[in-house]
């Protein structure tokens, strides 16, 4: 049983928006990611995807994952 969660990711398509709207509820930007990935059916191209650590209060981080 999960009690007490400390990270949740979020898939999102618009991080700007994600981040405003968590920045309301409390939550401070905390850094920036970039990473790249293989998409399973195409395994020799390499997309870019951006990952937002935000931190909220009691230690929670929220990390939004950019899906395009």
């Amino acid at each position: 049983m999960l009690k007490h969660p400390d990270h949740v990711t979020v898939a999102v398509t618009d991080p700007a928006a994600a981040i405003g709207f968590f920045v309301l509820l409390g939550f401070e930007h905390h850094k920036v990611m970039a990473v790249g990935v293989c998409l399973r059916n195409q395994p020799m191209t390499f997309h870019d995807r951006k990952l937002v650590f935000l931190e909220g209060t009691e230690g929670i981080t929220v990390e939004l994952v950019e899906r395009k």
